[in-house]
């Protein structure tokens, strides 16, 4: 294995080492871009401690059967991190996971169930393959797509004067919104003509 300097980001695990199961090492906190691509004989691997994943962390690796993401982990953001991983079957998410960018689990043709906890806030719908079976403990989550999930929230703005100040107002939500990965809201061409 190769880490960085202070032994706190794994940056290349080899791709032909025999071991079926790997612990990460305790005060190794980030996994590098593509550390575990294409790895052939690792089956499973303990992330506890793990607080971030870049891009392809996993991209292609040989794990199978369950997939626990331990509570340190808040972000699945970095891109392609367990595509391609085709023996994953089920999916656990820690309880402190708030967001699932696309193609986290894209190719993972074997996953069937992941499990979202009540702290997920934002699960792209291209997060997962279209077989898996996602459930998700927020109730306050609406499904989008056929595996996304987001808040959905409904505003509406009541009277008959000045919509300037209103749409000014709803650019600002929408610049909010949009850091937290929530899509725009927006109102009728028809009101700007008020």
């Amino acid at each position: 294995m190769l880490f960085n300097a202070d032994r706190s980001k794994l940056e290349i695990y080899p791709a032909e080492k025999e071991e079926k199961g790997y612990q990460i090492p305790e005060g190794c906190t980030e996994i590098g871009c593509y550390a575990f691509r294409d790895v052939k004989n690792l089956k499973s691997i303990d992330l506890t401690g793990v607080v971030s994943l870049e891009e392809g962390a996993f991209y292609g690796a040989s794990l199978s059967g369950k997939l626990i993401l331990p509570d340190s982990l808040i972000k699945l953001e970095g891109g392609f991190l367990f595509e391609n991983c085709t023996a994953i079957k089920q999916v656990n998410a820690g309880n402190h996971l708030k967001k699932i960018a696309a193609r986290t689990f894209t190719g993972c043709d074997a996953l069937t169930e992941v499990k979202l906890p009540q702290s997920i806030t934002w699960a792209d719908e291209h997060a997962f393959p279209d077989t898996a079976k996602v459930t998700c403990e927020n109730t306050e989550l609406v499904r989008f797509g056929k595996n996304g999930f987001h808040y959905a929230e409904q505003v509406s703005v009541l009277g008959t004067r000045d919509y300037q100040m209103t749409f000014q107002v709803l650019s600002l939500v929408n610049e909010e919104r949009s850091r937290d990965f929530h899509q725009s809201i927006w109102m009728p061409d028809c009101c700007s003509q008020l």
